[in-house]
């Protein structure tokens, strides 16, 4: 999907869809959402970065507690996402209309944490990153009555 038909999409088809963008750490999640949220002005743009001081089992929960208070369609970003979908499930509480998957490669991964993050991450980023493909697994397996429409990127494809 190259960046025009996104822009496209999300103004036409999305305008009024809860949202959430999820991917590994370093793909470009909180820049795609930067870009992007310009084109949705009725969205509350919500970081699940924002809810790491709340600790790794609360801010899940602090995250689904704001979201009761949200009166308008939701754009969330982050790898708090994965969680959220599967916890949304089981709790019958949160139900994405839309899914945008960023991936990109590990060697992009790698460059980013060597050039802009902590390079000492990166032994612990695999053991992660296979966490939250299980995650997703354990979602994908959830009866789910509401699926949203996923769309899996590239950030490639979106020179982000």
């Amino acid at each position: 999907m190259q960046s025009t038909e996104l822009i496209q999409l999300l103004q036409n088809e999305y305008s009024n869809k809860n949202i959430l963008v999820i991917g590994y750490p370093a793909v470009g999640k909180t820049t795609f959402a930067t870009k992007y949220i310009q084109y949705l002005p009725n969205h509350t743009c919500i970081h699940t970065d924002d809810y790491i001081p709340y600790g790794h089992e609360q801010s899940l929960y602090v995250l689904l507690e704001d979201l009761k208070s949200i009166n308008t369609a939701t754009f969330i970003e982050g790898v708090l996402g994965y969680r959220l979908l599967r916890k949304g499930i089981q709790l019958d509480c949160y139900y994405p209309d839309v899914v945008f998957e960023l991936t990109a490669p590990w060697e992009h991964i790698e460059k980013v944490y060597n050039t802009e993050r902590e390079d000492k991450k990166i032994p612990n980023l695999k053991s992660f990153t296979k966490s939250l493909d299980t995650i997703l697994k354990q979602y994908q397996l959830l009866p789910n009555s509401k699926p949203p429409v996923w769309h899996t990127i590239s950030i490639e494809s979106l020179s982000i």
